[in-house]
């Protein structure tokens, strides 16, 4: 079991090579064969699992870290794994709830990308939908939708103010 979390933990490593680029992965290869390096870091990797402990951080369950995914993601894995990399981001943001609190706040966004929402549905629902909506959608098109969730209107807009005083229909 602690093999599978390893292997699981340079999974996450190798999947930061898009955002860091291969220079620095070169550059940390260079690091981890120094002679001091081995030591530095399990120094450094304990202290962290120390204070981890000491704060009472756990590991999130399963179900948690990976958020359910349509058979349509399969296909567009191994197809376009750039697409799939963008519409994996937009979903572990929606589920995150940080930028989009509200399930309302999730049905307007829905709305204006035009994807098919009922108003009774849970908000796992509503990110679905909004998902499956964009699975054919221009890679730009998906690019540009990531950045409106990355920075969505603020509550301070007339928009999110009327959400707020306004009796809701």
């Amino acid at each position: 079991m602690t093999h599978d979390r390893t292997a699981a933990l340079l999974e996450d490593l190798a999947r930061l090579l898009r955002k860091h680029g291969p220079e620095t992965f070169e550059a940390l290869a260079e690091l981890l064969g120094s002679p001091r390096f081995p030591e530095t870091i399990s120094k450094l990797l304990k202290t962290t699992a120390r204070e981890g402990h000491a704060r009472g951080i756990r590991r999130k369950d399963p179900d948690e870290r990976t958020p359910t995914r349509s058979p349509a993601f399969a296909t567009i894995q191994s197809s376009d794994p750039e697409r799939n990399c963008v519409l994996s981001q937009i979903q572990t943001k929606l589920l995150s709830g940080r930028t989009f609190p509200r399930i309302l706040d999730l049905q307007n966004l829905a709305e204006s990308i035009r994807a098919p929402v009922k108003p009774s549905q849970r908000r796992t629902q509503v990110i679905d939908a909004i998902v499956l909506s964009l699975l054919n959608r221009p890679l730009d098109e998906l690019s540009n939708i990531l950045k409106r969730i990355d920075a969505p209107e603020p509550v301070s807009s007339l928009r999110g103010w009327s959400d707020i005083i306004l009796p809701k229909q």
